[in-house]
Order: structure tokens, then sequence, then C-alpha cells
């Protein structure tokens, strides 16, 4: 059974604009890089058939519910990125996916794995030093980031095992990031952003 994959790009004025494609995850990120690198190309990409609307890239899975992959093309950045779906969803450069995957040949669930590990030492390791109320948060929780990380990372999936600490997991916004440099082949960090209610309330645990 073929997959079907969201192809989406937000538009000038905020609003995302997607339709859908079926093929293996792969090779229409290698269609997507080759032959819809600009702005105009991707518009033309639209044009070629029905598309849709939305909100923002948070809704287009709610759209079509179905879709097993997704890719994004942020104009601002003049870029496609490659979504992974999971706890959280993480918007990764389709260069460093392609590179990982179709050049160096890792399967897509190591690459996975890879980037969720790298998501999780950030959090505990760099994150951790720019908010205070997260710090408290993890100390009054286990006492020290660096041994948590330790337990998370022992796990078989340390994503599954972050996301069953309600009071870790949803202190943040499930949507993030990844950086990469230049050549799109490296990553340099990644982005995430705290849930303003548990900052104001972060003792309250959540439900």
């Amino acid at each position: 059974m073929e997959q079907i994959s969201v192809i989406a790009a937000r538009l000038k004025n905020g609003c995302v604009q997607y339709g859908w494609s079926s093929g293996g995850r792969i090779e229409i990120g290698r269609r997507l890089l080759r032959y819809y690198p600009s702005p105009e190309s991707v518009l033309a990409l639209f044009d070629l058939g029905k598309a849709h609307r939305c909100r923002s890239e948070r809704d287009i899975f709610n759209e079509k519910p179905d879709a097993v992959n997704a890719f994004f093309y942020e104009e601002r950045d003049k870029g496609w990125y490659d979504i992974l779906r999971g706890p959280f969803m993480i918007k990764t450069p389709l260069e460093l996916f392609l590179y990982e995957t179709d050049q160096r040949g890792r399967e897509i669930s190591e690459f996975t794995r890879l980037i969720e590990k790298g998501l999780i030492e950030y959090m505990l390791w760099e994150y951790i030093t720019r908010d205070e109320i997260f710090e408290e948060l993890v100390k009054k929780n286990c006492g020290d980031a660096g041994r948590l990380l330790e337990r998370i990372l022992a796990y078989e999936s340390p994503m599954t095992a972050l996301y069953e600490m309600k009071w870790l997991y949803c202190y943040f916004d499930h949507w993030a990031a990844v950086f990469t440099d230049g050549g799109g082949e490296k990553i340099v960090g990644y982005s995430l952003i705290p849930v303003k209610r548990y900052r104001r309330k972060w003792e309250a645990a959540c439900r």
C-alpha cells in the first residue's frame, strides 16, 4: 500500500496551502529538492493540481489524517522541511533528511531516533540553562537534569519515555525544529518553545 504524503507551503499572507501525493518518502523528497527549489517553482507545483488551504502547518495532518508523511516549504527560509511525526512534530531540513537517508544510507527509523535523541539532549543540556522556570521544574521532579537525561536515553525508545513523563513533555509546545549549517548536512541546533500556561503555573502537573 502506497504512503500518502502532505505537501504544503506557507504563503506570504501566512496561510498554508497544501495538497498530497503518493509514493515513497525519499522519492518525493528528491523530487521536491530537484524540481521545486524556489518560491516561484513551489507556486507552480501547486498550480499543477487542486490545492487546499489551512491556517498553519499545525493543521495539515488534521485536514489529511490518512497522511503518513509531510513536507513543508517555508518561503522565508526558501527551503523545504520534512516533518518527523511523533510525540514532538519536528521540522527537519529536507537536505539533512536526504543526506542521512539517501546518501549515507540510514534507515528512516534510525534517522528519526537520531533527531529525537538530539532534541532530548538539547532540552536537558542546553535549553535548561536558558529557562530558570524549566530548571526549577526539573529539580522539583527529579533533582538532577544530567541523571534524568541518562535515564531517558537508557530506554529503547527515549522519546516514548519522555512522553510518558507528562510534567516534562507538557511543558513544551509539541512542534520543534532542527537547524543545520549552510550545506544542510550538519545539525547546529534545535528549537523548543515552552507552553505559556505552564510557564505561568509550572507547578501544576499535566493531566
